[in-house]
């Protein structure tokens, strides 16, 4: 089935004010009132230019809509939580484009995608250690390309490599590799893992249509529609990604059910012999 993409933002060249300590930057954006359809390349392309810019982008998912930034920069992952409202201890997933990305990243800027608006990437955006390591992989092979891509969150014990200014409060890191083209391709583009977390404001529902989260756009550099992700009468819809904590070797424990708890289960436990944490949420 064919999905067209609509941005109902876009980000205007380079940050038109900023203070003079230059820790804060005023963004324009403007309103699309063109209605014309965008090419997958054109809306990877749109969004990588905002995520390279330090900033915060809302973009369709295999779930619900979710925001979008990098994960390695800790201006852009304030951002998502000062768009939110969200407390700053509650932990954002790492989204990577290939399940064989899982254990491993390789981090390189691409100014290219930026369109010249590098004014607010940070300093620790040049190439790091080809195969830096994201988390401690408990698995095989196997059971990663059993789950993934699809609507899970898989959740390991991180590596030092990752940021330090991701998830400062906790050893773990939860990855995802959506089922999902445009964030798949925005991670291959951008050659970087993202942070990803819902789009919406802290405690309400998640959003199945971009404007549900209408009181964010304000906050975004772009707001990429790509239509209903789901019946909005249908609770289930609004789940998300199945959480499953892979942490201890041979055994996993389900922290947030989701949309896919019954085919993770069948994975984890039938086909491979894991052992379900009695004290499963």
């Amino acid at each position: 089935m064919r999905v067209d993409f609509f941005a109902r933002f876009k980000l205007l060249g380079r940050p038109k004010m900023s203070l003079a300590n230059g820790e804060q930057r005023t963004y324009r954006d403007a309103l699309d009132t063109t209605g014309r359809p965008l090419s997958l390349r054109e809306a990877v392309t749109l969004l990588a230019r905002g995520v390279g810019a330090g900033l915060v982008v809302a973009l369709p998912s295999d779930t619900v809509y979710g925001l979008a930034c990098r994960a390695g920069s800790p201006r852009a992952l304030r951002r998502v939580y000062d768009a939110k409202g969200r407390d700053g201890g509650k932990p954002l997933a790492v989204c990577v484009g290939d399940t064989r990305e899982v254990g491993s990243h390789t981090k390189a800027s691409n100014l290219e995608l930026l369109g010249g608006v590098v004014d607010d990437v940070d300093d620790d955006s040049g190439v790091a250690d080809e195969g830096a390591r994201l988390c401690h992989v408990t698995v095989s092979d196997e059971v990663l390309q059993d789950l993934l891509p699809g609507p899970v969150t898989l959740v390991f014990k991180r590596k030092p490599e990752l940021h330090p200014a991701l998830n400062p409060s906790t050893q773990l890191v939860g990855v995802r590799v959506p089922e999902h083209a445009v964030l798949r391709q925005l991670c291959l583009q951008l050659q970087e893992p993202l942070a990803l977390t819902s789009a919406n404001a802290s405690a309400q529902p998640s959003s199945l249509h971009v404007h549900e989260f209408r009181e964010l756009w304000g906050s975004l550099a772009v707001v990429l529609d790509g239509g209903p992700l789901g019946d909005p009468s249908d609770p289930t819809s609004r789940l998300g990604s199945t959480v499953v904590d892979l942490s201890m070797p041979g055994s996993f424990r389900i922290i947030r059910a989701g949309v896919a708890c019954d085919r993770t289960l069948e994975i984890l436990q039938k086909k491979h012999g894991l052992k379900l944490d009695p004290g499963t949420g």
